[in-house]
């Protein structure tokens, strides 16, 4: 199994995603590009760049992570 994705913490990113940046439908967008690992988030003609080469393949980053959904017993967890 191939893992390829980034893990931006809250912590480290939750200023990267200002409003004034949504587009129309509320939503960011966001550009990665593998080869130079930097996140480009625009709107607008303003952007933002932040380098991601120490969040990929992070997974490391998500062992501390709180558990917010706890089973419940109306869940099939069969299905989960």
């Amino acid at each position: 199994m191939f893992d390829h994705a980034f893990i931006l913490p809250y912590k480290d990113f939750k200023d990267f995603f200002s409003p004034e940046l949504l587009d129309e439908s509320h939503r960011w967008v966001c550009n990665i590009r593998a080869n130079e690992e930097m996140i480009r988030l625009s709107h607008g003609g303003r952007s933002k760049t932040r380098p991601l080469s120490v969040y990929h393949n992070a997974f490391h980053l998500l062992q501390d992570v709180p558990a917010y959904l706890r089973p419940s017993p109306e869940i099939d967890n069969n299905l989960l």
